[in-house]
């Protein structure tokens, strides 16, 4: 097996890219897909607004 080098900005910046499509399309999209991570690793809103408050 080959050691392939991965850029990992290169990969970030084409996800980022992907996602801005899709919800630039459909702006409630990215509501909803946020509030199934909240769900799905226990966060709340508050926990949030915190963690960015720093």
């Amino acid at each position: 097996m080959e050691n392939k080098k991965i850029d990992a900005v290169k990969m970030m910046r084409k996800i980022r890219e992907k996602l801005s499509r899709i919800y630039a399309k459909d702006p409630e999209k990215e509501k909803r897909d946020l509030e199934i991570v909240r769900k799905k690793y226990g966060m709340k809103d508050k926990m949030i607004s915190e963690h960015f408050r720093k």
